[in-house]
């Protein structure tokens, strides 16, 4: 039984920390937890399979007319607010009272056509030229058009798939509750060891950290015996110049006995980069042990 994705807040949240071992400065954070107000927000580009989709939660589902797979991101906090702007400056209608004369109200035209879902009510607009649109209407398109351009790759903030390698894994870390430890240096890995990990002898292997880091998660002690928590074998850049992780915690169902009272822990080692992270935690129930 899979549960529904839980996102937990990274910056100053009571359910998951985020600590930087070994770096200064302000630290990488999760983008502010948004509510758009709507479902989804979709352009769909040329009357073609190009199309890119906003969630209310600031993800993001971009496929590439003519690619071969789709892309998935998160869209910044500020470009999320000009998003939620604009859309209620653009006084968008109906669709099907704005599909155009001749065609169905599912078909998409010549040049472009935005869908929102709201209170699931279909929303939109559909032109053949830009210049139909009103200035507000032509403000929506062009900000949804700038998230396309950096989901399809264009510019610094491209979307990028990152592959991470396991380090070490275990069972019986010391924290206090669910938590997600970046590490960038030697000495902050030997800290993390030594305290997180009860100073227990391993054998890793060398890391560069001048082109690599450790990302280190913990479920929390509060989970039943033959739990796990793992990060996943690859990372993404994202639009809006994240790095999104996604961890997922495997626990027996709620009928199984007991709680460990032991943290289950995953360190992998990944490219360095200097982005904010967005850590996606999931959690999937199994059978009991």
């Amino acid at each position: 039984m899979r549960l529904p994705r839980i996102q937990f807040s990274i910056a100053g949240a009571a359910l998951i920390g985020l600590l930087i071992a070994g770096c200064s400065g302000t630290g990488p954070t999760r983008p502010g937890t948004t509510d758009a107000g709507w479902q989804s927000l979709t352009l769909t580009a040329g009357g073609s399979d190009d199309v890119l989709t906003v969630w209310g939660d600031g993800t993001l589902r971009y496929t590439e007319a003519g690619a071969p797979s789709t892309r998935e991101g998160v869209v910044s906090a500020a470009r999320m607010a000009s998003l939620r702007d604009a859309v209620e400056r653009a006084e968008l209608l109906p669709l099907e009272a704005v599909a155009e004369p001749g065609k169905s109200p599912g078909e998409a035209p010549a040049a472009g056509r935005i869908e929102l879902v709201r209170d699931g009510v279909l929303l939109g607009l559909v032109w053949e030229s830009l210049d139909q649109l009103t200035p507000h209407q032509r403000a929506l398109a062009d900000e949804l058009e700038a998230v396309r351009r950096q989901a399809a790759g264009d510019g610094a903030e491209s979307v990028e798939t990152i592959p991470t390698a396991s380090l070490l894994r275990g069972y019986d870390a010391r924290v206090s509750g669910p938590a997600a430890i970046l590490v960038r240096n030697g000495d902050a890995l030997l800290n993390l060891i030594r305290t997180q990990l009860g100073g227990r002898v391993v054998a890793l292997p060398a890391i560069d950290f001048d082109r690599e880091m450790v990302i280190a998660v913990f479920a929390g002690p509060d989970v039943r015996p033959g739990s796990a928590v793992q990060v996943d074998v690859a990372v993404s850049r994202t639009v809006g110049g994240y790095l999104q992780v996604p961890v997922t915690v495997y626990e027996p169902a709620t009928e199984c006995p007991g709680l460990t009272g032991r943290s289950p822990f995953d360190l992998v080692r990944l490219r360095r980069m200097d982005l904010e992270i967005f850590f996606l935690w999931d959690k999937i129930l199994t059978s009991c042990p």
